[in-house]
């Protein structure tokens, strides 16, 4: 049986901060992004480890986000340049910011040269087994090119069909932050009402198993707030939405995020400002039917009242938006890059008040699926919850089967 693996970038996203603030850091005094030639050790999710026996983790590997995405299959070093449009450049030429091929790097490159800024791409995934990029597969929308919401599939009734077990498996690198950690289960996309189930973390241990109904297909997860002695190994709360259960899934993989990692994510989305405690976190990672990171998309979240996106404007006050390059969020990237296809959204605004929903938002994902398409495509979106002092990470994509 193959584990869910849906939140694998999410995963690398909170281990990668893991290790920024493993070396140092607080929300008010956050370090400079890594440099992309230090590999970080460990492996998990797909994104620290090692592939084929290449390094591909995003946080330094060779091919990752040296790759031409303008070139289905067409690998460039890692120390080539690449532009906005996701074209191969010289590491010379003007606002590359990319060392020559073989050196390090001593500055940190500009963003553009990993074609997160500039003009919008068409769409391609990242093939971690070659560590080039392709032609993303859109085969599980109903209709490529004019999809309608991705609203979630039913949760499963249980009836007589009887129940399975579930195992859902926090990764990390640092096991013992599990201890005592309490997580609760929910049947659909939704974190609201009384859990399925709630359990605990043993010590020494790295998951917890549910029973659920046998035709369950999408279940939802919040890992509890916990704080700790070690103000460093305190747990932030993240709600965790719409990990699909094929037919054949016995496992679900999801993640822990620490107070300060959550700090620091609001420090860099913010320019080093703090998040208000009042507000909420969103955050997704944008992906094919087959898993794969994707780079090219955009995220925006939707007002179903008005029907428009949320402002995120930096001269006004509200939320801010940034993208994930070198492991931390950026507001110099306005798609999503190769590396972990992430996004966020800081001081979003709070929709559930007790256990009952205020206003409905919508999380939207979107972009060119063709060079023919001159402006993004939606390619759907889904119904979020956005708590208080909270962290809600929501699937954006479909995967296949679902």
């Amino acid at each position: 049986m193959h584990p869910n693996m849906h939140a694998r970038g999410s995963v690398s996203l909170a281990l990668q901060i893991l290790v920024v603030c493993l070396a140092g850091c607080s929300g008010e005094d956050a370090p400079a992004p890594a440099a992309r030639d230090a590999p970080v050790a460990g492996s998990t999710g797909g994104v620290l480890a090692a592939t084929s026996g290449s390094a591909a983790g995003m946080g330094g590997s060779p091919g990752a986000n040296g790759t031409s995405a303008g070139a289905s299959g067409t690998a460039v070093p890692s120390g080539a340049g690449v532009s906005g449009s996701g074209t191969p450049s010289s590491a010379g030429d003007s606002g590359a910011g990319a060392a020559a091929a073989g050196a390090p790097a001593e500055t940190e490159p500009d963003p553009a040269a990993f074609g997160c800024s500039g003009a919008l791409p068409v769409m391609q995934a990242l093939d971690l087994s070659t560590l080039m990029h392709v032609e993303p597969d859109w085969s599980c929308y109903p209709q490529p090119g004019a999809l309608p919401a991705a609203q979630a599939p039913v949760a499963g009734s249980g009836g007589a069909m009887g129940r399975k077990s579930v195992e859902f498996r926090l990764t990390t690198l640092l096991p013992v932050m599990l201890d005592g950690v309490s997580v609760d289960l929910f049947l659909g996309a939704t974190t609201l009402g009384m859990p399925l189930a709630t359990r605990t973390v043993e010590t020494g241990m790295d998951s917890v198993s549910f029973e659920v109904p046998v035709d369950t297909r999408l279940v939802s997860v919040r890992v509890q707030a916990l704080t700790r002695s070690d103000s460093l190994q305190s747990v932030a709360e993240t709600r965790q939405y719409g990990f699909p259960l094929l037919p054949g899934d016995t496992e679900i993989e999801g993640y822990i995020f620490l107070r300060d990692q959550q700090a620091l994510v609001a420090t860099q989305a913010l320019a080093g400002g703090q998040a208000d405690p009042t507000k909420a976190m969103l955050s997704s990672a944008a992906r094919d039917c087959r898993d794969r990171y994707v780079r090219g998309a955009q995220f925006e979240l939707i007002d179903v009242a008005t029907g428009t996106p949320v402002s995120t404007d930096a001269a006004a006050e509200g939320p801010r938006a940034a993208y994930v390059m070198n492991a931390l969020p950026t507001t110099d990237c306005t798609f999503t890059a190769g590396e972990l296809a992430s996004w966020v959204l800081v001081n979003a605004p709070v929709n559930v008040s007790g256990d009952m929903k205020q206003r409905g938002y919508r999380l939207r994902m979107k972009g060119r699926m063709r060079a023919s398409d001159a402006e993004p495509v939606v390619l759907g979106e889904r119904d979020v919850e956005l708590f208080a002092g909270s962290i809600s990470f929501v699937r954006a994509h479909r995967v296949t089967g679902e």
